[in-house]
């Protein structure tokens, strides 16, 4: 029958160790300290954990039901948390809660917490891979921005440099460090203003706010927030303003409108390089609307595939038609098609009496030329109507005619209206004394032909008298090349011949009341 040996003290053993046998055969502390708490390895200092190992530890597959603390912990295997984990994930946590996240219920979120109680702390989850420096390639931050007050914030590695790229700030607002490609559609959701991409300039002074928005009327456009000013729309039905959120003013569907404030101009402006070359704008000092090249250069306009120009207005101010050939004219027509007019001016719906046509205002004096048509050629004139009224048409000179007129017309093409015989028109009237009768017996009738040049009907034999030797005989009988009766002699005066008529006549009836008398 054995016998109970009771030791009461093993020799080389402090309390609480758990013993062990050392490689010299005899008891010695091991490494696990039991303090009735807990049990300790590595370490005697009371702990508020069943198991605390000072130093690392190794097991294979472990379930923990309450906390595990230390400085670290390596994991060859799989870790679950809350549940076993499962061979596709280093690290798994199991979650069962319908709960939302507030700040009093936190009972289904990952927690990484900083106890450092200074300014601008972090906290966050780091990605890093072994080829990296530093093994950091991405990471995502919370960043105390202020008192109660913290930002979201995302991190990557470029070129070796690791920095911010993405804020959340705690008041929502997304701050991007550089520019944004998206291979898809990036989306925001609201009313109104709340419905806008903001992209926000800082700058104290003159930094600008800008909302690129959608609102409920459909309307799509750029509101500066800074100054509380739509700079651009673009309406439903396709017309888009600038300046103005009411675009279409005139009513005409697709419309560009561009409106600016009372006190400015409304300008469309058109520039090579940042130089000004154009532009069509409104002038509110006499509400006109001006296209203006602000180089030497001309306006021209154009149609057609081809890009024809119709109208150009040079420099200077002179207007050519049909023609970029503009000489020292004010107004160039060239007008190419047949059957029509270069110019026609009409008027329609005018009260009778107050209907003009045409009116030009030229030329004060004889050496101006107020009209003139000529021939296509421009080689030969037509008509001429000079500063001082006077209307001169040469082909009608050419193109005489037998029939007595009213006009006369002069060499020079000058037409003039007979002379009036009312003494209203006279001054230093004389009695004519020449010998009536010998100038009337002195005129020598003829027949004859006009030129071919000169008459429609040269085969016709006409009577009448030869201008020089009229002019010969009486010299106020006579039409000279000039109105001032110099120059050539052009035509006789045949209804002044009554004149010495007369005076033959009263010269006879002298002669017969003589022979009456004796």
């Amino acid at each position: 029958m054995g016998k109970n040996v009771i030791i009461s003290t093993l020799p080389n053993i402090s309390q609480n160790y758990l013993p062990k046998v050392n490689t010299s055969n005899i008891f010695a502390n091991s490494l696990v300290y039991d303090d009735g708490s807990s049990v300790l390895i590595n370490t005697t200092t009371a702990s508020a954990f069943k198991l605390d190992v000072n130093g690392t530890a190794r097991t294979g597959a472990l379930t923990l039901t309450g906390a595990l603390s230390g400085t670290s912990a390596t994991f060859s295997g799989f870790v679950g948390v809350n549940g076993s984990p499962a061979t596709a994930f280093p690290l798994e946590a199991y979650i069962n809660s319908a709960t939302a996240y507030t700040t009093s219920s936190r009972g289904n979120v990952l927690r990484v917490y900083n106890t450092n109680t200074g300014a601008n702390i972090f906290a966050g989850i780091e990605l890093g891979g072994a080829g990296s420096a530093n093994d950091g390639l991405a990471g995502i931050n919370a960043t105390v921005t202020g008192n109660g007050s913290a930002a979201l914030t995302f991190y990557t590695r470029d070129a070796n440099t690791f920095s911010e790229k993405f804020r959340i700030a705690s008041t929502g607002a997304a701050t991007f460090s550089s520019s944004v490609t998206a291979g898809g559609i990036i989306s925001t959701s609201g009313t109104g203003l709340n419905s806008s991409v903001r992209i926000a300039n800082t700058t104290a002074t003159t930094g600008v706010d800008w909302h690129l928005y959608s609102l409920n009327n459909g309307n799509f456009g750029l509101y500066n927030n800074t100054g509380s000013s739509y700079a651009f729309v673009a309406t439903s039905g396709g017309n888009v303003g600038i300046g103005t959120t009411s675009p279409n003013k005139g009513g005409v569907n697709k419309a560009l409108t561009l409106n600016a404030a009372t006190s400015t101009n409304a300008s469309y402006e058109l520039s090579v390089n940042d130089v000004l070359q154009g532009s069509l704008y409104t002038n509110i000092s006499d509400t006109s609307v001006r296209l203006a090249n602000f180089n030497s250069g001309d306006i021209v306009l154009v149609t057609g595939a081809t890009s024809t120009p119709r109208m150009t207005i040079t420099s200077g101010g002179r207007v050519g038609i049909g023609t970029t050939t503009i000489n020292s004219e004010t107004l160039t027509i060239n007008h190419t098609t047949g059957g029509s007019s270069a110019l026609y001016v009409y008027t329609t719906g005018v009260a009778t009496g107050q209907s003009y046509g045409l009116t030009v205002l030229a030329g004060t004096n004889s050496s101006d030329r107020s009209f003139a048509v000529f021939n296509q050629g421009g080689s030969t004139e037509y008509l001429k109507v000079r500063g001082d009224g006077i209307i001169f048409a040469p082909p009608i000179y050419n193109n005489t005619t037998s029939s007595a007129a009213n006009i006369t017309v002069f060499g020079d093409g000058s037409m003039f209206r007979s002379t009036a015989s009312s003494i209203r028109f006279k001054e230093n009237i004389l009695d004519w004394n020449a010998n009536g009768l010998s100038t009337i017996l002195a005129l020598k009738p003829k027949t004859f032909t006009y030129k071919q040049d000169y008459y429609k009907h040269p085969e016709k034999v006409m009577l009448g008298l030869i201008a020089e030797e009229v002019a010969e005989v009486c010299p106020y009988l006579a039409d000279y090349e000039n109105e001032d009766g110099s120059g050539k002699v052009e035509n006789v005066r045949y209804a002044n011949i009554v004149v010495p008529l007369i005076k033959a006549i009263q010269e006879l009836k002298a002669e017969l009341d003589t022979l009456k008398n004796k």
